[in-house]
């Protein structure tokens, strides 16, 4: 919510505003050939802040998004993207009105120091908390190692989740550190 007259200003079509917890249903490709089953994506709560200007902070909605492809009648496979954000209950509220996460986007880094970015950006810790409330079943790490933009080395949030997955007693396959260009195939 808040951004689509900023994409219509520059003639950028096909936006679809969201309120939190709202849906839409993807119905057809980028070269509009239908799609044999929707693709629904969820626009979910995340703790944040937003602002395009320094005159516009929280004047649109941050998120995250959950992408939901119907397997079959009542089967569905669903990736979770939490965006940035803080740890909070509204994961527990994701899997509570949405279902349990096939695969999740898990941020695990740009979090030093902690009392100023901890209302923004999850920890380790709080990334496999936030695994946990959501009853991932795979997860892939994101959001460290690429730009420096807080205290942390580049090299401290794999080590961080990997005490925090053995403090919880949570397996380290479950979270794929992926290197620069690594690819793997995602189970579905």
């Amino acid at each position: 919510m808040g951004l689509k007259a900023w994409f219509d200003a520059r003639d950028i079509p096909n936006v679809t505003e969201l309120d939190w917890w709202d849906h839409a249903d993807v119905t057809s490709s980028v070269d509009g050939r239908a799609l044999p089953q929707p693709v629904r994506v969820h626009f979910t709560p995340a703790q944040h802040w937003s602002r395009r200007t320094p005159f516009d902070t929280n004047a649109s909605l941050w998120g995250g998004y959950m992408v939901e492809h119907r397997l079959g009648a009542t089967d569905a496979w669903r990736f979770f993207f939490p965006g940035d954000t803080g740890y909070s209950a509204d994961f527990k509220t994701v899997r509570e009105r949405l279902g349990a996460v096939d695969f999740l986007a898990l941020p695990i880094g740009a979090y030093l120091p902690r009392d100023f970015m901890k209302s923004m950006h999850v920890n380790p810790a709080d990334a496999v908390q936030l695994m946990l409330d959501l009853d991932a079943k795979q997860a892939m790490s994101v959001h460290w190692g690429t730009f420096k933009l807080t205290q942390e080395p580049f090299d401290q949030p794999p080590r961080d989740l990997s005490a925090a997955l053995q403090k919880h007693a949570v397996a380290t396959d479950m979270v794929w550190l992926l290197r620069h260009g690594e690819t793997r195939a995602i189970p579905i």
